[in-house]
């Protein structure tokens, strides 16, 4: 039987724990509101500036906390004291960019604990399943394709955050991008990071398969048109 004395330090110490962390998406929260706030005022150029000379962090980070409020904004929640969810989770809902994922996860956080698993679990579930065009084509080459693994549904339906950011990003309207890019420092500063994701991926996985996959990808847009 154990000791009600290393029960009680165990209660106490959960307690505090939960109350730092409710803190921390709190915070987060608070401090999205103040960058939003601080972002209306700068003039354009400005903010970059301004978040570098006082916090140095870099203009993804200040992003992180922006989307925080933009989620709560989106989603009619002042606060998010009430709602048992870890801060990565607010961050993984604040990067989807998806106001009927994000409602669907955070009302389940009112009653249940939400961590990153369970709210990617919670994401999975809401998300029309991806077609996979990929699976049924030839490699570039004519080389015999390696066995895969099975994959999950839930996999599928739900890529990594960071590719998931990137699928939105080509949904964006030309005034939305317009803002975005404005934002992030101007089309200079996008073309040279749409440059260096491009050629990390062909680096990666080959610059002739690459280009082999883009130039079907495209066939198949202008058969479509």
């Amino acid at each position: 039987m154990r000791d009600d004395s290393i029960t009680a330090i165990l209660e106490d110490c959960a307690s505090r724990i939960k109350e730092l962390e409710h803190s921390n998406v709190e915070n987060a929260l608070q401090i999205g509101q103040h960058l939003e706030r601080a972002f209306a005022a700068c003039k354009r150029g400005e903010f970059v500036c301004w978040i570098e000379r006082e916090f140095a962090w870099s203009y993804e980070t200040a992003c992180r906390y922006r989307r925080v409020a933009r989620l709560a904004a989106t989603c009619h929640c002042d606060s998010f004291v009430d709602l048992n969810i870890s801060l990565s989770a607010v961050h993984l809902l604040a990067a989807l960019d998806d106001v009927a994922v994000a409602q669907k996860v955070l009302d389940a956080a009112r009653n249940q604990r939400v961590t990153r698993r369970i709210a990617e679990e919670l994401a999975a579930e809401a998300e029309p399943p991806e077609a996979i065009e990929s699976a049924s084509e030839e490699p570039a080459g004519g080389a015999e394709k390696d066995a895969e693994p099975e994959t999950a549904p839930s996999a599928v339906r739900s890529p990594p955050p960071t590719l998931r950011w990137l699928r939105q990003a080509v949904r964006l309207t030309d005034e939305q991008w317009k803002r975005e890019v404005g934002e992030f420092g101007g089309p200079a500063s996008v073309s040279a990071l749409i440059r260096a994701l491009d050629d990390k991926h062909r680096a990666i996985f080959g610059r002739d398969a690459v280009t082999a996959a883009a130039d079907r990808a495209e066939g198949r847009s202008r058969r479509a048109a």
